[in-house]
Order: C-alpha cells, then structure tokens, then sequence
C-alpha cells in the first residue's frame, strides 16, 4: 500500500476472521468492530472510505457522523452501495433467478438492512455535512452473471443518463465545497 503512495493505512473490520486476514495479508493495522468502536481522534484521517459497508449497518447515519468527526475538514470521503432503483439489475435478477429481487430476507447471503437511490445517499452525505462531489457508477460485480448485466446498465445509462447499474459510488468532502 505504501508503494502506491499511502503512506498510513488502517482499517476496521467486524469479523475477527477478516480481520486478522486483512492485517496478514497486506500488514495493515485493522481494528476489530465498528467504524465508531475504533476510537480514531477527530480530524485524524485524508480519506474515509466505506465501501459497500452503509447498507450492513444498524445505523448507516451513525456511521457517517463518525466519518465526518474523523475526516479532516476538507478530507474525501468514498461510499459505495447498491442502488435501489436499478431497474436493469431487478429485471436480470428475475431473468436469471426466476424470481423477483425482495429488499430483505433473514436467508440472504448478506443483509441489507438499509437500501438507498441516488437521491437518499446524496441526502444522507449532506445531511452529515458533506459536499457532494460526484455520484456515479460503483465498478463491476467480480461474479461474471452480474458484471455482463452491468455492463449492460452502464450503456443504457451512457445512452440515457439514467443510472441503473447495481451499484453506485459517491466522492464527498468534509465541508463546504471548496474546502
């Protein structure tokens, strides 16, 4: 990480499995628990990223207050989360699965207690005092089924506008914009 010109990285990680996964593979100090529980100082980090983590907490705003008091003014925050209102993902969902995408089930692999559109997560991250920068396109799925129909979603939305993909990735400062 510090050949890509980080020079500190740290993290933290619900599960002590992952966790200590984390810290063998690539040496980086990961505080077990919650974003909150870690007890970073106020104003201690350049960059906060919560990739694909908003939408598995009890409390996405909670953790995004936590983000701002740890971010330094004028520090980037990156969020990445599934889009509720990608159309294309619900129609490939009932293609291939042959039934239609539920928001919650206690049986899913992973839980999604919370779901957000474009138009809530930009509400979220001004909420909690942050500038909106760009809201786009989160990458590709790794699983091959997801990433053709996401590529798919992110023509129709070249062509339209409109973003469908399955996924989306917000850039956010502490502050008002331009600090």
């Amino acid at each position: 990480i510090c050949q890509r010109g980080w020079i500190r990285v740290c993290g933290t990680e619900i599960s002590a499995y992952a966790g200590e996964r984390i810290e063998n593979l690539y040496s980086v100090p990961v505080s077990i628990g919650g974003l909150h529980e870690a007890g970073y100082p106020s104003e201690h980090f350049d960059i906060v990223t919560l990739y694909h983590v908003i939408e598995h907490v009890d409390d996405p705003a909670r953790y995004l207050s936590e983000a701002h008091r740890i971010l330094r003014t004028g520090g980037l925050l990156v969020v990445a989360c599934p889009n509720v209102e990608s159309k294309f993902f619900n129609l490939t969902y009932l293609l291939f699965k042959g039934k239609r995408f539920r928001l919650f089930s206690r049986h899913d692999k992973e839980v999604h207690l919370y779901h957000f559109s474009p138009h809530t997560l930009k509400m979220l991250l001004e909420n909690k005092g942050f500038s909106l920068l760009s809201l786009g396109l989160d990458d590709p799925s790794v699983d091959p089924r997801k990433r053709t129909a996401e590529w798919l979603a992110r023509g129709i939305c070249k062509l339209t506008g409109w973003n469908w993909t399955m996924a989306m990735k917000a850039f956010a400062i502490k502050g008002p914009p331009g600090s």
